[in-house]
Order: C-alpha cells, then structure tokens, then sequence
C-alpha cells in the first residue's frame, strides 16, 4: 500500500481526519459523528463508505456539517489516505481492520478503540487509544489530535516506523522463519 507524500491541511482547516469503513453501529460511527460534533477544534472528517441502514437516518443528520464530507465507496483508497492527517476508527468490535494497517502503511497516527488498533497502535505513541462508546474521552482525543501539532508529527513519524513493521513482506518472511525453525526443531528432536 503504497502512498504519496501529502501535506499537512490548512492551519484554517485544521487537521483532516479520515475513517474507512461501512459505518454502523459495530463501527462506532454514530460515537464518532456524536464526537465530532462536541470537538473544540478546526478539523475535517472525511468518511469513506456505505452506510448501514439502520444507522442511516441518524448518521444523514450527524453529517451535515460544512466539516464533514461523504464518500460512499471506492476501490481506491490511497488518494484519501494521501490527503488526511489522522485516521480514526471508534469500533466496538474488530478482526484485524485492514485499513488500520493501511493508515499506519501511510504514516498516520490512529485514533481508535482496543478493538480497532488491534494492538498495534500504543497510546500516545502511534495515536490515541479511547475507550468504545467513549463519546467525550474521542472528542477529547480527536481535539489533542487537532490542537497539538507537535504530538500529532511525533506520532506520525512512529505510525510511519510502525506501518514498515507490519507490511505484508515482513510478515510473510517472519512467518516462514517461524514454520523453518519448527520444520528444523522436528528434524532435530526425530534423528
């Protein structure tokens, strides 16, 4: 996944945060919306995906605001992951979202849940870490994201180190060093 250089969003803007995903309420995206709205700070949401219905009514009316713009599907995700600051994904429950690994791929800080950084964002190191359903700790978290923009360039650059420990080539070679040293601890354990 790879991604071309962006800047920084306009100090009038503020920050541009992005979040992928068929919003619903497993994906905290009413949480998210409810945030947003209580955030103190300059900032854009930019939301990439289908809407679930049931959430459809209340999530129309959470994003009519001149800061949020809607996407409602693409296959190419790297012009948004090019163009935001910060992802964040407020999940109640995940497997492994690919699209985390995609933003740290991108070098951006996360904002999420337990559930959405699956362990491999650290808080206040790779981003921030709220708890689901945590309406005012993601306000609270998506406005240091926006204010302080030293922390934000400091987690970008872990996001960065930490998205070239996940990529899929390292990931495939650690595996296979793992099954070698199984194969040749069998071979040694058996003669």
């Amino acid at each position: 996944f790879s991604v071309p250089r962006r800047t920084s969003g306009n100090e009038q803007e503020g920050p541009t945060f992005l979040c992928v995903a068929h919003h619903s309420v497993r994906k905290g995206s009413l949480d998210l919306l409810e945030a947003w709205a209580r955030k103190r700070a300059a900032a854009r949401l930019v939301l990439v995906g289908a809407v679930s219905p049931e959430i459809a009514m209340k999530f129309a009316e959470l994003t009519r605001r001149s800061d949020v713009e809607l996407v409602d599907y693409s296959s190419d995700l790297a012009p948004f992951y090019a163009r935001a600051d910060v992802y964040i994904m407020p999940s109640y429950e995940e497997g492994s979202p690919i699209v985390v690994y995609f933003a740290l791929a991108a070098g951006l800080p996360v904002v999420g849940t337990p559930a959405s950084t699956s362990g491999l964002v650290e808080h206040g190191v790779h981003g921030l870490v709220c708890e689901p359903g945590d309406v005012e700790g993601l306000a609270a978290a998506i406005d240091r994201m926006a204010l302080d923009g030293d922390f934000r360039q400091a987690a970008r650059r872990a996001a960065e180190e930490r998205g070239q420990e996940v990529v899929w080539e390292r990931s495939v070679a650690e595996r296979i060093d793992v099954f070698e040293r199984i194969a040749q601890d069998r071979t040694h354990s058996s003669g």
